[in-house]
């Protein structure tokens, strides 16, 4: 079989047919009844066509409460009527709806919701509170699991160290007004790894692990238990969350004032504004409570921050300075382990008392006042300070 090409060619030079135009009664009547500007008309068209409803369908089903619609009904908002559109819906109310097209239809069908923007923003609010508190739930966790391994539940354990590396901090700083600090602010902590003897063998903080050991042997199993290792910081600050709650707790309130219009307007007896009322009472009413129980959560959350920059020192603390405390928590317990064990090391292979000094120790601090420190003074509670 032999195929050839030449007919295909020759109908090449044919004109290709035009489509014949939509001469239907129903295209040329939505045609001549197009009342919105063009842009307009193609935004509303391109809003509702996510729905893949006609405009008398999506209107039904947010009367009734359709959660396949619910979930993004916030989208519509804009596409609702505004004070342009209005004498649109005027000019329409004398064509029948079936000749409409879908935008100007739209228009008109939206009249049929009571208080159309109210009552989409109150479905929409309560489809997608969920994910809001599941975001609020989970920050206040993270923050109350962030206080609970930062050691408040070990508050002697730290307030040892802090008061140990006080002392010695102030015994370096002798004979100058540093030299009487009663706290350590978070960037002062740098210093008991970057101080070092001038063997270059050991660091401040050498000095502070040998004084915690001298007045405790155990003490670093005691500081091994504090799980610092598992610390991460809080998603969000203290400050970030109340913000959250506030806005919800807005919201809420402007939800309740609508559902409380619609309760005395003038179409309280309609069958769809009576349902919407009863379901979305009972559900704002419990977010309400939600919302209260969470801020409750918070702010003791926040007292427990504030406790631990007190601990450690912070002048002036507020909530959302735990975590840059967190950071400092984290990098102070890695840095005193790890001297710990070395000073622990060394004085179990040298035979040595653990109350001698290592080797390498830091030349520059008075080892007589380092010495005489007592251990009631490292057992008392501390005072605001600066270092």
């Amino acid at each position: 079989v032999v195929l050839t090409l030449e007919p295909i060619h020759e109908c090449a030079n044919f004109p290709a047919k035009s489509a014949k135009p939509n001469t239907s009664k129903s295209a040329q009547s939505t045609s001549r009844n197009r009342l919105l500007p063009v842009r307009r008309s193609n935004n509303i068209c391109i809003g509702l066509r996510k729905f893949h409803r006609t405009p008398c369908q999506l209107v039904q089903d947010l009367l009734d409460m359709n959660p396949d619609v619910t979930q993004s009904a916030d989208e519509l908002i804009p596409l609702l009527p505004n004070e342009e559109d209005m004498t649109v819906i005027e000019s329409a109310k004398s064509v029948d709806p079936k000749c409409l097209p879908e935008a100007e239809r739209w228009l008109v069908e939206s009249l049929r919701i009571p208080r159309a923007k109210q009552w989409i923003s109150v479905l929409s609010s309560v489809a997608n509170f969920d994910n809001d508190f599941c975001e609020i739930d989970e920050a206040i966790q993270d923050l109350q699991s962030a206080i609970s391994i930062a050691g408040f539940e070990n508050e002697e354990i730290l307030q040892k160290a802090f008061l140990s590396a006080i002392h010695v901090g102030n015994c370096v700083n002798d004979g100058h007004f540093l030299g009487n600090a009663l706290g350590l602010q978070p960037a002062s902590f740098r210093h008991f790894k970057d101080v070092k003897a001038a063997s270059g063998k050991a660091v401040l903080m050498h000095m502070v692990a040998m004084q915690l050991l001298k007045l405790n042997p155990d003490f670093l199993e005691q500081w091994e238990r504090l799980s610092f290792s598992t610390l991460a910081k809080p998603s969000m600050s203290p400050s970030d969350i109340s913000a959250m709650l506030q806005i919800l707790s807005k919201r809420i309130s402007s939800n309740l004032s609508f559902i409380t219009e619609l309760e005395v307007g003038d179409r309280k007896d309609e069958n769809e504004v009576i349902r919407f009322v009863q379901v979305h009472k009972n559900i704002l009413a419990e977010l309400e409570q939600k919302v209260q129980q969470c801020s409750g959560y918070l702010k003791e959350a926040e007292k427990k921050a504030l406790s631990i920059c007190n601990l450690a020192g912070m002048v002036n603390a507020k909530p959302d300075d735990l975590l840059s405390c967190l950071d400092m928590l984290q990098s102070f317990h890695t840095d005193l382990r790890k001297c710990l064990e070395e000073v622990s090391q060394h004085n179990s292979s040298s035979g040595q008392e653990r109350n001698e000094k290592p080797k390498g120790a830091v030349s520059i601090i008075p080892v007589d006042a380092v010495a005489n420190m007592k251990q009631a003074e490292l057992a008392a509670t501390p005072r605001t300070g600066v270092t």
